[in-house]
């Protein structure tokens, strides 16, 4: 029971908190267009929160974050998001089978970082 509602506080505030994204600028030329937050970067993040809690036993992570910028480079695109003081990367791979199907990196307070790859069917495997 305490994992449903988990599940629905987190879906609840990661639609329920969106603003404006950057554009480019001079000091922050990777700023793209606004993107949209999709329904496979909320699992993909969804994923990474619930193995945070459930299998490292890290509940300090935030639930609602805010999408800042993407950028895409020859081999990536990669969106970035924030809540308060943390930070997530999500890359995702543009070649034709890639061995992970997202990598992230979470930053916060503290010194704290967190790198782990999701699989297409949403399993988090922790970076070496």
């Amino acid at each position: 029971m305490k994992t449903w509602l988990f599940y629905l506080l987190v879906l609840l505030l990661l639609f329920g908190c969106q603003q404006p994204q950057p554009t480019p600028t001079p000091d922050n030329p990777q700023a793209s267009e606004a993107f949209t937050d999709t329904p496979e970067l909320l699992q993909a993040r969804f994923a990474l929160l619930n193995h945070l809690v459930q299998a490292e036993n890290i509940t300090a992570v935030p639930t609602a974050w805010e999408p800042q910028q993407s950028h895409e480079d020859d081999t990536t695109r990669t969106y970035t998001f924030r809540s308060g003081d943390w930070l997530l990367e999500i890359e995702q791979p543009l070649q034709e089978n890639p061995t992970y199907h997202y990598r992230t990196l979470i930053t916060g307070p503290d010194n704290f970082r967190y790198a782990a790859d999701i699989s297409a069917n949403n399993v988090v495997s922790p970076a070496q």
